[in-house]
């Protein structure tokens, strides 16, 4: 007999405890133990590092106790006990949040809406296949799909394998060497076809038979129900989504080797002269008292939105060199902020610093007139490099330098935008006007300048080039 799955709890709320506890003892599937619980941090750690138990599910809203935090524990726990597969369990939706977790360590993310079968089939499956990821929220602002997001482990090692450039065939042949992981996800036609040439395993008529339709499972379980979980309509939809959200971080890219910039010397040139826009006001503070520190920049004025920033350009149009904003902020966000300032004041150069990682906001910045392009967890490093930089940039329609040296024209981020926007070739083509082959030159051109062989390809190199992320 299978020996018992031995879960401990980490839940700082007696009711759910004592709920989940009874959920798992009336489980009929599945065996499991309660190797015990604990309502805080520390009492957590001491517990589980004494007796490891099989699984982890631990609450992210523990009470501050000692300054840890559920996914402080997390981190520790990841440390101290690494054999043992995390689950979180928490009251958030937020896909963030869940994201996060996951790229800290946790095996999945579960939201506390979940019900009680689903409980027990996601701890039997990071009991199994630890390695395997997965998210099940209930996102509140998707009134179009207020079902929960859940990509269940085929779906999880479809996803990867779409990331790592594999075709239709060699993910079909893959699955079928692996399809013991998956059997209960399966068809059951295709498990009749399995079993059928288990059989029989020299039958050459029948594995072909077997390959047409595990490639066909593939792409329906892509096109039915991956794509519509990751609000995508084709693979490069799907890559970005799962990049956005560090699906897999693990994920690795390696970017062409440049040399690292030299930093100019504090003489060997004027300051920058910069203005930062940034609604949240600790990280103002933050970015104005590290770039000032910084020698070669001096920040002579601030704003917390696009319309308290195009006021003082206007009112004091020659006193800056480059404008350093944020993407969401109220009132007026960086995007409009860039059309208003390239309008009137075109000499400024402006650099755009985002939590927001996604590529097609970059590209709507880029093409927009800013010369670069950050996310917030830039160190300030790379954030003093880009405006001290961006002085040397041209603004004018900009073509926009990669760290390979390659130049992207305003046209090749109109295209590169549609791509990554699923568009094809023609509806690029008739959106700006142009004949197909001029569309597929310059996609044969991206590919060529970022080194890809597919659109695929295409689409993880452009999310990592412009959007400068350190994996």
């Amino acid at each position: 007999m299978e020996s018992p799955i031995r879960v401990f709890f980490v839940e700082d709320h007696p009711a759910t405890v004592n709920g989940i506890r009874r959920t798992l003892e009336q489980s009929t599937q599945t065996r499991f133990e309660w190797a015990g619980d604990a309502s805080n941090a520390s009492d957590a750690l001491h517990q589980i590092s004494a007796f490891p138990p099989d699984i982890v599910l631990l609450d992210l809203g523990l009470p501050a106790q000692n300054h840890q935090s559920g996914l402080e524990l997390l981190q520790r726990l990841r440390t101290f006990c690494p054999q043992v597969p995390v689950v979180i369990f928490s009251a958030s939706a937020s896909l963030a949040t869940a994201a996060d977790c996951i790229a800290k360590g946790a095996v999945g993310y579960l939201c506390k809406t979940i019900s009680a079968d689903r409980i027990v089939h996601f701890l039997v499956q990071a009991h199994r296949e630890p390695k395997l990821k997965f998210v099940y929220i209930d996102d509140p602002e998707e009134q179009a799909s207020p079902a929960a997001e859940v990509f269940s482990p085929l779906e999880m090692w479809i996803t990867r394998g779409v990331l790592e450039e594999k075709s239709n065939d060699e993910l079909t042949r893959h699955l079928l060497s692996n399809y013991h992981l998956f059997r209960d996800e399966f068809s059951r036609s295709l498990l009749q076809q399995l079993d059928e040439f288990n059989e029989n395993p020299t039958n050459d008529a029948l594995y072909r038979d077997l390959l047409d339709d595990a490639k066909n499972f593939i792409i329906n379980r892509l096109a039915k129900n991956i794509y519509p979980k990751a609000k995508a309509g084709n693979r490069v939809g799907l890559i970005l989504y799962a990049l956005k959200w560090n699906f897999f971080p693990d994920f690795t890219y390696q970017r062409p080797s440049v040399a690292t910039p030299t930093k100019p010397r504090p003489d060997a040139a004027p300051k920058v002269r910069l203005m930062i826009v940034e609604d949240h006001k600790a990280t103002l503070a933050g970015l104005k008292a590290d770039l000032n520190e910084s020698g070669h920049i001096e920040v002579v004025a601030t704003a917390e939105n696009g319309l308290e920033a195009e006021r003082y350009i206007f009112e004091h149009p020659n006193s800056l060199d480059v404008v350093l904003t944020d993407y969401k902020m109220p009132v007026m966000d960086g995007l409009e902020l860039i059309k208003k300032i390239k309008l009137r004041h075109p000499h400024l150069k402006i650099v755009m610093l985002s939590v927001d990682n996604a590529v097609k906001v970059a590209l709507h910045a880029l093409g927009g007139g800013a010369v670069q392009y950050l996310v917030k967890d830039s160190s300030i490093e790379e954030i003093e490099r880009a405006v001290v930089q961006s002085v040397k940039q041209s603004t004018s329609l900009s073509h926009i330098a990669l760290e390979n040296g390659a130049l992207l024209s305003p046209d090749d981020l109109a295209v590169l935008s549609g791509v990554l926007n699923g568009e094809s070739a023609a509806q690029i083509a008739h959106k700006r006007k142009e004949a197909p082959v001029q569309v597929e030159a310059s996609i044969r051109r991206l590919k060529e300048i970022f080194g890809a062989k597919s659109l695929e390809g295409l689409a993880i190199a452009a999310y990592f080039a412009l959007l400068k992320s350190r994996r």
